[in-house]
């Protein structure tokens, strides 16, 4: 079986190890598809071929700067950890900014050996949702790529239940899908469950929630002093600037990170965002370590943080940077103006939103089509408000 790779490029020792070695040679090199036709003609039992898993497919780094948790954490891993016959369901729920997508991450990369498959799923529409799991049936070799996007669907599903090897699914910011559109996309049965990250907190029979409040004090402390000394003067710094920020976390991640960056103490922290909140904001970029969606929905959900988001983008819409970043940060603010009524003031983010996904990920991606039909939803609503 010739798959076009050197020997060299396999460093395991063992059979197991080398195979290991071979998948993650496809994945990094853009061949997984070109090692399971091999597999395919080699041993044509799909099934077979499905046993020889695809590494965990988690899309973010881990977080080395996260902390704080240890009940959620541990009240998660009594939960999707038990034995039982049927997927096991939780929802971690919580306001935008909390740190949802951060639990789930560090659960993954803290469980990663209980698990044969770790597979991160984009859950804020079904459509996303949908070709992404479209997505994880041709990884597994369950069928070719011009398969249709049902059969795909159908086939994982039917997978991810029949399956003997232990598996979990991140449903990441399942925020404005209907618990009724996700319930036929939850594999019920299997040995594996299914983690949800949410602002939606009624799931009635759905899914087991587990809320997910502002950080303790403590916690924001915590995370705030990092690797600074724990001197009484830097700790009562950060406790001062803690409770100015309200213990959200994405607050004070941005805090922690400007100070970082710039050398300043938390009091300078404190004074300049009580005196200059525009202008410090503008100057700091979005932590890289987080995900943009969370970043995006923390600007939606906090009214009280929009005139930061609005100085951020005055900065890169005027200097005309073009990153899916600042994509999701337009969305979350048209979004937010329409809801509030402001139909000329949403506008120009939700057609800015529309140019930056066209222009890096293409007219038919999910994230494209989204963005089309929420500047056409706003352009209907101004014509019938005209």
């Amino acid at each position: 079986m010739d798959v076009g790779a050197d020997y060299d490029d396999l460093g395991g020792r063992g059979k197991e190890a080398q195979v290991r070695e071979l998948v993650a040679w496809a994945e990094r090199t853009g061949k997984w598809e070109v090692l399971l036709a091999a597999v395919k003609a080699a041993c044509p039992d799909i099934a077979a071929i499905a046993n020889l898993l695809p590494p965990h497919h988690i899309p973010f780094h881990q977080n080395e700067l996260f902390t704080g948790r240890e009940e959620v954490l541990a009240d998660l891993e009594q939960r999707l950890h038990g034995d039982n016959a049927a997927a096991v369901t939780v929802a971690v729920t919580g306001l935008g900014g909390t740190g949802k997508t951060q639990v789930a991450l560090a659960y993954c990369y803290r469980h990663l050996a209980a698990y044969d498959l770790i597979y991160w799923l984009p859950a804020d529409e079904p459509t996303t949702l949908g070709i992404a799991l479209a997505e994880m049936a041709i990884r597994l070799g369950l069928a070719p790529r011009q398969t249709d996007h049902n059969t795909l669907r159908q086939l994982v599903l039917g997978w991810l239940q029949t399956t003997e090897k232990r598996w979990l699914l991140i449903f990441d910011n399942a925020d404005q899908i209907d618990p009724a559109a996700l319930r036929p996309l939850l594999p019920r049965l299997g040995n594996g469950a299914n983690l949800i990250t949410t602002r939606n907190p009624n799931w009635g029979g759905l899914a087991q929630t587990v809320p997910l409040g502002l950080f303790t004090e403590t916690e924001a402390m915590a995370f705030l002093l990092g690797q600074r000394p724990r001197t009484a003067q830097n700790e009562a710094e950060a406790g001062q600037l803690a409770a100015r920020l309200g213990y959200l976390l994405l607050a004070l991640e941005h805090a922690r990170a400007y100070a970082e960056a710039t050398g300043c103490s938390l009091a300078d922290y404190a004074g300049y965002f009580a005196t200059e909140r525009q202008a410090l904001w503008a100057e700091a970029d979005p932590p890289a370590d987080y995900a943009q969606r969370t970043v995006a929905t923390t600007w939606e959900e906090s009214g009280r943080l929009l005139p930061h988001l609005l100085a951020v983008l005055k900065v890169a819409n005027g200097e005309g940077v073009e990153e899916t970043a600042v994509a999701d940060l337009n969305n979350a603010a048209g979004v937010y103006l329409y809801h509030l009524g402001n139909y000329e003031a949403a506008q120009p983010y939700m057609e800015r939103t529309l140019a930056i996904f066209t222009a890096k990920l293409g007219e038919n991606h999910p994230h494209t089509q989204i963005a089309r039909r929420n500047l056409a939803a706003l352009l209907c609503d101004m014509g019938a408000s005209a």
